[in-house]
């Protein structure tokens, strides 16, 4: 049963670091294009 546990709290870890890996790069990646000044990734409106 403690290798199961331990599976689990090492699966849950990866996917932790992965999402935060993951939205770290898409904020990188999140800047307007030098040529066109577009910004090519989906950015999120809010409403006030």
């Amino acid at each position: 049963m403690t290798g199961a546990v331990t599976v689990a709290a090492v699966v849950g870890l990866l996917s932790l670091l992965s999402g935060v890996w993951l939205g770290w790069r898409l904020r990188q990646t999140n800047n307007p294009c030098p040529t066109c000044g577009v910004t090519h990734a989906a950015t999120a409106t809010s409403r006030s």
